[in-house]
């Protein structure tokens, strides 16, 4: 869609900005007319290169795209690379279908004081996507928490969707810092660095995990107390 002349481009982005704020109630171009008496919005998922992403990230930001989407970058360890290969190796089907079924709208509620968790989150994530408001930061991270809450078949935030929203936020740093290997330390917290080895024992080795967590910790990220590794957010 992006190789496309600038203007439909430009056109396409637009109409993606109206639809996941205010909504669309009309629709006109040179073969469609259409004016709906209710405004429609919905959510969209893309993905692209870092590379396109970064020439477009400043007319995106502009126009008050970036902060609507929730954006998510995603990197390789070594050792997931190493796993990958050898699965192409020996012609290994590693990933499976799925099938998401719609039901009608859920109501999600959410605690006081999980509300304050995500709040933390959402600081954080503000702070790295530069969202001075901090509003939509806060939409989309409560967004997300129930929507997880929704997927796992609840009608109501437990800590469970808390943790994870915490281990997706390295995922959210550009340059990329986030990898599988962040995302499982961070479900593994609080606990100290041979805790943590134990419970990826078979999955990770020793020495990267101290890898990410040096590199987590330089990006402030998690933070140590004593012996115990936390989440700064």
């Amino acid at each position: 869609m992006l190789s496309r002349s600038p203007r439909v481009v430009a056109e396409v982005m637009s109409l993606l900005d109206c639809l996941s704020a205010e909504g669309i109630s009309a629709i006109s171009t040179y073969n469609i007319n259409i004016v709906l008496e209710k405004p429609i919005r919905c959510a969209f998922l893309a993905a692209l290169t870092l590379e396109a992403f970064n020439r477009r990230r400043k007319t995106w930001k502009d126009i008050g795209l970036l902060s609507r989407v929730v954006p998510f970058f995603f990197g390789y360890n070594e050792e997931d690379l190493e796993k990958a290969k050898e699965c192409i190796k020996h012609n290994e089907e590693v990933f499976q279908p799925q099938r998401l079924d719609f039901e009608e709208p859920v109501e999600v509620t959410i605690s006081k004081e999980l509300i304050e968790k995500v709040d933390k989150i959402a600081n954080f994530v503000s702070v790295i996507n530069k969202d001075f408001t901090m509003f939509r930061s806060l939409n989309n991270t409560l967004t997300l928490a129930k929507a997880r809450a929704v997927l796992c078949k609840r009608s109501e935030v437990t800590e469970a969707d808390i943790k994870f929203l915490k281990a997706l936020v390295p995922f959210w740093f550009n340059p990329i810092v986030g990898n599988d290997c962040d995302y499982y330390i961070i479900q593994c917290l609080p606990a100290k660095s041979s805790e943590i080895i134990n419970q990826l024992d078979g999955h990770y080795s020793e020495r990267l995990i101290y890898a990410r967590l040096a590199e987590l910790h330089k990006r402030k990220v998690l933070k140590k107390n004593g012996n115990i590794w936390y989440t700064k957010y």
